[in-house]
């Protein structure tokens, strides 16, 4: 997601045996590109965002070789950037002072996975009022962003390479998605998350 780059990641099953697990960007399909492959796998299997599969280790530098064939003569260098499709634009006071009944309305669009993403939201002009780090490395942003009249915490994730350059007398455009672990769940409140911002001009 950070860096919109067809990612496969394999680990060590057993000596001979590898295990493998891919995600992928949206102009190229990973399970495609590996079926194409599958005489060298003993197993493969997924649907074009994400695959698993299983082959020897002896057949992993003819993978690798066919995987980058594949890339290099389907992407062009402008695919390879994260995009974030934004779903609607909405006034700060839907979060502050009526969020049960945009709640409701996201619910509505559901359930979320594969083909149907989680609404990704735009909100103008939000400033933040406290701005720190999180994670071991600092890896993660979180801001006490104001919205509308109220103070609202919201978490990015992988965003917190941002925050020095964040100010609290500044405002931003911000993108929301709600935490598609929570969206599903009878009862259970919406958590949005902070998927990108950008300064307010």
């Amino acid at each position: 997601e950070r860096s919109g780059k067809p990612s496969l990641v394999f680990v060590h099953a057993s000596d001979d045996l590898l295990k493998g697990s891919a995600r992928s960007a949206e102009n190229f399909n990973i399970a495609e590109t590996l079926r194409g492959l599958k005489q060298h796998f003993l197993t493969v299997g997924g649907h074009k965002h994400a695959a698993g599969c299983a082959l020897r280790s002896e057949n992993f530098p003819t993978v690798q070789e066919g995987l980058y064939s594949s890339a290099a003569s389907t992407l062009r260098l402008q695919d390879l950037h994260p995009r974030i499709r934004i779903d609607a634009e909405i006034e700060p006071r839907l979060l502050s002072v009526r969020p049960e009944r945009l709640e409701r309305m996201l619910r509505e669009l559901g359930p979320f996975g594969v083909g149907n993403d989680v609404p990704h939201l735009l909100l103008r002009s939000v400033n933040f009022t406290r701005i720190r780090t999180q994670g071991a490395l600092g890896e993660h942003l979180a801001v006490t962003a104001l919205i509308g009249k109220a103070p609202r915490e919201l978490q990015g994730v992988g965003l917190g390479h941002c925050a020095p350059a964040l100010a609290s007398d500044a405002r931003y455009d911000i993108v929301l998605a709600l935490d598609a672990k929570e969206s599903d769940r009878p009862g259970a409140a919406l958590t949005p998350i902070l998927r990108d911002l950008r300064e307010d001009w």
